[in-house]
């Protein structure tokens, strides 16, 4: 599943190295809002708003987890097949 983004004209090489830079910055942006939502809890509990206000903000910050994870993996499956061409 290839960003629609990458130029048709590359090679499998340069669209790998566009893939990864893909999800660095997926990944980079997904930490900011984990961290934005884990203010938001913070703020939250600050001024003793509902318990709802509060379970939709741990539910946001877990989807975000998970995501992230995602983007994490995803990454790292990247890089392994990098390694691995580089063995060949």
């Amino acid at each position: 599943m290839a960003p629609r983004s990458i130029p048709a004209g590359l090679d499998q090489h340069g669209t790998e190295r566009v893939e990864r830079s893909f999800l660095v910055v997926r990944i980079v942006r997904g930490s900011l809002l984990l961290l934005f939502w884990a203010v938001a809890l913070v703020g939250v509990e600050v001024h003793h708003w509902s318990t709802v206000a509060a379970a939709a903000v741990v539910f946001a910050a877990a989807v975000q987890a998970v995501v992230l994870a995602g983007s994490c993996r995803r990454l790292l499956r990247a890089r392994g097949h990098e390694s691995g061409r580089a063995a060949r």
